[in-house]
């Protein structure tokens, strides 16, 4: 027991980075939820209402992950080697290439488009990650084998999720460099399962099956 505890703070210890990240977008969001909310009180707009709502699903999703990193189980496997974590890394942080970007000015559609993509993604991303509880990992980990719910029908999806609110975020940025990275952060997700399978199938012989039987990222096709 004293081994493992020692395990679980060395775990917490190592996620502070992590942490402090998320921590820093949960305040840069509802900094953001807070300006828009005033904005709205003077003056509604249904784009401006969907972007608030979408500022506010993806800081809950946010704290959701601050909160599973916190209660996690420590993993019972790792994929060994440098490579494993690096491509968790950079398919997990892809994204964030977008700040470097100019911003569009988008027409009330294109708003509403983007935001619902945002929100879409961001709410889906917090239904599954509910699902998925203490098994939550950012590198490739096996932590307790998860089938029910979303994952009964497809193996990540979490990351299909996170790729509909990417590409909603894709449009709030100038192209086609915008477009560039939400394919990037597309193709960096690929190695990053090869990994998380590889781990997974170590871990739980019963994964061989599962995976036969249930689509990677899209039902019945793939």
């Amino acid at each position: 027991m004293p081994q493992r505890r020692h395990a679980r703070l060395f775990e917490l210890a190592t996620a502070v980075p992590l942490i402090g990240w998320l921590i820093l977008g949960i305040t840069g969001t509802m900094w953001q939820v807070g300006h828009e909310s005033l904005d709205l009180a003077r003056s509604f707009h249904t784009a401006a209402a969907i972007t608030t709502l979408s500022h506010m699903a993806v800081t809950v999703f946010f704290g959701l992950q601050v909160v599973l990193i916190i209660i996690r189980h420590v993993p019972e496997r790792k994929a060994p080697g440098v490579l494993p974590r690096a491509a968790a890394i950079i398919g997990a942080f892809t994204p964030a290439a977008f700040l470097f970007i100019p911003r569009e000015n988008l027409s009330g559609p294109m708003q509403i488009v983007s935001a619902t993509l945002v929100m879409a993604g961001a709410a889906a991303s917090t239904y599954v990650g509910s699902w998925l509880g203490r098994s939550f990992s950012i590198f490739p980990q096996a932590r307790q084998l998860v089938t029910r719910g979303p994952y009964r029908w497809v193996r990540h999806p979490l990351y299909v999720a996170e790729q509909i609110a990417t590409f909603g975020v894709m449009l709030q940025f100038a192209q086609p460099w915008s477009l560039i990275v939400a394919l990037g952060s597309v193709a960096t997700q690929f190695p990053r399962m090869r990994y998380e399978e590889q781990v997974l199938t170590d871990a739980y012989p019963s994964y061989r099956d599962y995976a036969a039987r249930t689509a990677r990222l899209v039902p019945y096709i793939y």
